[in-house]
C-alpha cells in the first residue's frame, strides 16, 4: 500500500511539472510577442505626412472660384478632381510643431475655407537638417515625384547648407533636382521659396540673395514670405522662432502669406 502510494505522489509530480511547464512556455510567448509588437510600433518612421483637407459643401452664392496660381496649377484638371498640394523642405515645415499648427497644414485649411466643396491633399516631405548633397543622394526627391502633386511649394536646404556647402554648390544640386522633378512631373506647378529668416544674418542672407536670383533668373515662381515677417534687424523676429527655425506663430506668418500669395489676392 504504501508503495503504491509513494508511486502515485511521484506520478501526480511528474503533472504538476508538466502542467507548470506548459503553462510557462505559454506565458513566455506571449510576453515575447507582446514585446516585438511594442518594439515595431516605436521604431516605425515616417518622413512623409499626408493629410485630406474637405469642407462640407456650401451654398452656391459662398462658392469662390479657383484663381491665381493655384487654378493654374489644376488647369489640366476635371471639375470636382482633388487637388494634391505637396510641401518638400526642411526642418522648417514642421520643427517639432502639431502637425496641424504648420503652415502647409494652416494654409491649405485656409484655402479650403476660401474654397468651399474643394478637396485639397496635403503631402508633407521633411528632409529635417540635412544637406543638399544629402538630399539628393536619398530617395526624397522620388518621394516628391510618387506623391504627383498638381502644386509643389520647395524650400530649397539653403539653412541646412550654411556652413556647409558654399552657395554656389546649394544652386548646383538645386538645379538638378528641378531638372529631374520638371522631367518626371511635367504637369506639376513648382513654387521655389527660400526658408524662415532668421535676426540679423549675415551670410545667409546673402545665400538667400543668391537664391531669388537663380529663381528670376531661371523664371522659376518664387514666393518671397520674408515680406510677411518682421525685419531681420527687428529684434521681435525672433519671438517668431525656436533654434532659428519656426514656432507657432512662425509658421502662421509663413501661412499667412501663402495663401493670398497662391490665389492672388
Amino acid at each position: 500500500m504504501k508503495n503504491l502510494l509513494f508511486v502515485l505522489s511521484i506520478i501526480g509530480c511528474i503533472l504538476i511539472v508538466l502542467v507548470g511547464h506548459f503553462y510557462y512556455s505559454q506565458k513566455l510567448d506571449s510576453i515575447a510577442t507582446h514585446a516585438q509588437e511594442e518594439q515595431i510600433s516605436s521604431t516605425s518612421t515616417a518622413t512623409t505626412e499626408e493629410v485630406e483637407h474637405e469642407q462640407e459643401p456650401a451654398d452656391e452664392e459662398e462658392t469662390i472660384a479657383i484663381t491665381g496660381i493655384l487654378k493654374e496649377a489644376t488647369s489640366h484638371k476635371q471639375q470636382g478632381e482633388a487637388i494634391n498640394i505637396t510641401a518638400f523642405g526642411s526642418v522648417s515645415l514642421s520643427n517639432g510643431i502639431a502637425s496641424e499648427k504648420t503652415w502647409p497644414n494652416l494654409m491649405t485649411s485656409a484655402l479650403v475655407t476660401s474654397l468651399p466643396e474643394q478637396t485639397l491633399n496635403t503631402t508633407v516631405i521633411d528632409v529635417d537638417d540635412i544637406p543638399t548633397s544629402e538630399v539628393i543622394e536619398g530617395d526624397y526627391v522620388e518621394q516628391v515625384i510618387t506623391s504627383n502633386p498638381d502644386l509643389l511649394l520647395f524650400e530649397p536646404f539653403v539653412f541646412n547648407d550654411n556652413g556647409v556647402l558654399s552657395i554656389d554648390d546649394t544652386l548646383y544640386y538645386l538645379e538638378q533636382i528641378i531638372t529631374e522633378l520638371e522631367s518626371k512631373l511635367p504637369e506639376t506647378t513648382i513654387v521655389l521659396m527660400p526658408p524662415n529668416p532668421i535676426f540679423k544674418p549675415t551670410f545667409y542672407a546673402q545665400q538667400i540673395e543668391a537664391l531669388q536670383d537663380f529663381a528670376e533668373e531661371n523664371e522659376y515662381l518664387y514666393a518671397n514670405h520674408w515680406q510677411n515677417w518682421p525685419n531681420t534687424d527687428d529684434a521681435t523676429i525672433s519671438e517668431l522662432l525656436e533654434n532659428n527655425r519656426p514656432n507657432e506663430q512662425g509658421h502662421q506668418v509663413w501661412a499667412d502669406f501663402m495663401v493670398p500669395y497662391l490665389l492672388n489676392e
